[in-house]
């Protein structure tokens, strides 16, 4: 058993790398997101689900957070702009409308 330690910025870097990569966006890898589908419609608890899910099994470190420390939310910004915020034990990251990862 190893004694190396991520630091949770590693993990949210490791998080940021998943949501700039789209899906097979490796050849032959189903790694990455589609999270621009997400952004072009209404978002419902069962797709942000999937989102997590997807995260999760693409980036298995984050199996090993405290249940209920992943979380999805989506901020209306106007009838056209909408921003998604992924909550990482209290670590924001955000997704505009285009698809840009901050």
């Amino acid at each position: 058993m190893s004694d190396f330690k991520l630091d949770l910025s590693e993990v949210v870097d490791m998080v940021r790398h998943w949501l700039q990569m789209r899906a097979n966006g490796y050849l032959g890898q189903p790694y990455g997101n589609n999270l621009k589908d997400l952004l072009q419609k209404p978002m419902n608890a069962m797709q942000a689900d999937d989102l997590l899910r997807k995260l999760i099994k693409d980036v298995p470190i984050l199996a090993e957070l405290p249940k209920g420390s992943i979380n999805l939310y989506q901020e209306d910004l106007s009838n056209q702009h909408k921003r998604l915020i992924l909550d990482l034990a209290g670590r924001q990251v955000t997704i505009d409308s285009l698809g840009n990862v901050k």
